[in-house]
């Protein structure tokens, strides 16, 4: 069941407007949020007694701060600039809300609670699920690839090496080059024209054809890798 559908049906069983049920729900969360903040602080500051900071590091909050707000902010520009290329137009609010909410759950196993993005992406734009899901494993890929090329970066540095590879650092090895080429392939096989809707499969290979290439491909690893060099200077 989706999101909107859940929410439908909890307003037939409780007799209560959708608008209040998500609006309860919403609440709900941040109270959720914000006890297990104060919790986290509280633990921070028992583990933090009896360490000095050092007070020529005070000044550096701002940086931090500024660094930090990077890292997110290119990782959102990376989310819009391929769900825009499905969803055009999609306002920048919109799209930042619906990132948002995504970012919230991505503390859930696999991360798999990221998925509830494009469910509100649907009721955002009218784009299914299976459209635009092709967005998710690129955003893993160009992740492991920033990870990699610091990896590489760092190695190069020290004058060491790598001595094994994730599994995720390889398949980004693969498969963002085959990505990058897709619609290219599709072209060569005479498919030049994305796929009829006839079943779910033809309508993820629709959007993954809209959100892939060498355009869009090098958009969102220069995305990924501007975050990881906010990262790279926060620490």
């Amino acid at each position: 069941m989706s999101l909107s559908g859940a929410t439908r049906h909890l307003s037939r069983s409780w007799g209560m407007s959708t608008r209040t049920i998500r609006r309860w729900i919403v609440l709900s969360s941040v109270l959720v949020a914000a006890i297990f903040l104060v919790v986290g602080g509280m633990i921070l500051l028992r583990l933090a007694q009896g360490v000095a900071l050092p007070v020529a590091l005070l000044p550096l909050a701002p940086v931090v701060l500024l660094l930090g707000v990077g890292s997110y902010s290119a990782r959102f520009l990376r989310w819009h600039l391929l769900v825009s290329r499905i969803t055009s137009p999609l306002s920048w609010l919109a799209s930042a809300r619906i990132y948002t909410v995504g970012f919230a759950l991505g503390f859930t196993p696999g991360r798999i609670g990221e998925l509830v993005k494009f469910t509100l992406l649907r009721e955002q734009t009218g784009k299914s699920e299976v459209e635009t899901v092709a967005v998710f494993p690129i955003e893993r890929l160009t992740e492991a690839a920033a990870f990699l090329g610091l990896a590489l970066a760092g190695a190069w540095a020290a004058h060491s090496s790598v001595a094994r590879l994730s599994l995720e650092a390889k398949l980004a090895l693969v498969a963002l080059p085959a990505l990058a080429l897709l619609p290219m392939a599709f072209a060569v096989m005479g498919r030049r024209h994305h796929p009829r809707a006839r079943s779910s499969l033809d309508v993820v290979v629709r959007g993954a054809l809209r959100i892939t290439g060498i355009r869009a491909i090098t958009g969102a690893l220069a995305c990924a890798f501007l975050a990881r060099a906010f990262d790279l200077m926060l620490f």
